[in-house]
């Protein structure tokens, strides 16, 4: 069985050996890399250099592009672009890409989408001072923020894109759109860019962040100025964000476990109705990996909304089994609809040096992507 899903991955099809000839198979998904980018938080290059790899239903994963990528993407279908969390090197990646892609597509009952999947070096899981390691790869999430944001400007105006982010991989996003705000990231300003009709929407999975970080003067004070909503998903069971405060005196409760509080929501304003709660304890269990999720069907049927759909929806418009906790939306617990404003607030500093990452040639990761093995997904609590 192994094997025979291992050639799904890196084989090449008899019938299909040239995928740019090949119009029986599905598009498939990309692998956007930032391996061989500065990852020194407020280190930028001039230009981004991405690594980019294509993955056909029927092919296998191949080098590619930015500018195939952005011939490849259908900009009349919505955009999809995963971002996994710490503790992932690129092996893990690229197996939960190809679990991931089938899991979304499932949810949307095969509708169009494009799917792009933004790797970023957050390994080194074989460390003793845990807590350091943690702090070092969200201020590394930070800045591949940056990076992320450059990407979403590159694809079609007209393709909505909805970010979904597992763990640490909500940072990036929640970076990414305080960036695309006009908000720095580790005194990085972003540079001025045309303003676009683009509509954008995000889905947090086991969210690695505090729940007041997006508030206004607060560290992503500008994502929610960027996004039609955004669907966090509560698992109060989570054993490793029980664990989140203790990591740093910075860190506090993280938005997974509890989501928006009463304070938050004054400090929001009108802002607090875009993000909307999906509570998945009963589902998703104690475990914070991300197989957790893409192993039950029933969670993509439920993002489905976000990612393929209206960016505004709401959790209880969705289609739903009896299994999940779908809290009503009470509107006397909202702010009132009054004008808010956002200043651009400062970054805040960690108490934690970093060591910059030496780059990763292309060769090096492309060797990697080509000879990752894929795994059968574990099953599921």
């Amino acid at each position: 069985m192994l094997a025979g899903l291992l050639s799904m991955l890196l084989a090449v099809s008899p019938a299909c050996a040239d995928d740019s000839q090949c119009e029986t198979c599905s598009p498939g998904y990309w692998v956007v890399s930032t391996y061989a980018m500065p990852q020194h938080p407020g280190v930028c290059p001039k230009q981004y250099c991405f690594q980019v790899y294509r993955k056909s239903a029927c092919g296998k994963l191949q080098r590619s592009s930015m500018s195939q990528l952005q011939q490849g993407v259908d900009p009349n279908a919505p955009t999809c672009i995963f971002v996994h969390g710490s503790f992932v090197d690129i092996d893990s990646a690229l197996v939960d890409a190809h679990h991931t892609y089938g899991w979304l597509k499932h949810g949307g009952n095969g509708r169009p989408l494009n799917v792009i999947f933004f790797v970023w070096p957050s390994s080194d899981a074989e460390t003793i001072l845990l807590p350091t390691k943690v702090i070092e790869n969200g201020l590394k999430a930070a800045h591949n923020g940056i990076y992320l944001s450059a990407l979403i400007d590159s694809l079609p105006p007209s393709s909505p894109v909805c970010m979904l982010g597992h763990s640490h991989g909500t940072r990036v996003i929640a970076a990414g759109l305080h960036f695309q705000g006009g908000g720095p990231i580790h005194g990085v300003s972003p540079p001025r860019r045309p303003q676009t009709c683009r509509r954008m929407r995000a889905v947090f999975a086991a969210a690695a962040i505090n729940h007041t970080w997006m508030n206004p003067e607060n560290r992503y004070g500008r994502a929610l100025t960027q996004v039609d909503g955004v669907l966090n998903l509560i698992n109060h069971r989570d054993a490793a964000l029980t664990l989140y405060p203790l990591v740093s005196p910075t860190y506090g409760r993280s938005l997974a476990k509890t989501g928006l509080t009463n304070f938050d929501s004054r400090q929001l304003g009108p802002y607090a109705n875009k993000v909307h709660n999906l509570n998945v304890s009963p589902i998703v269990g104690v475990r914070h990996i991300w197989s957790t999720y893409y192993t039950r069907p029933e969670v993509s049927r439920l993002i489905s909304g976000y990612v393929y759909g209206s960016a505004g929806q709401r959790p209880h418009n969705l289609a739903v089994t009896p299994s999940f906790e779908l809290p009503e939306d009470d509107e006397s617990a909202r702010p009132a609809k009054m004008a808010i404003h956002l200043p651009l607030p400062e970054e805040l500093d960690e108490p934690v040096a970093i060591v910059d990452a030496s780059p990763v040639s292309a060769e090096a990761i492309e060797t990697k992507l080509e000879s990752a093995p894929l795994l059968v997904p574990p099953a599921a609590e």
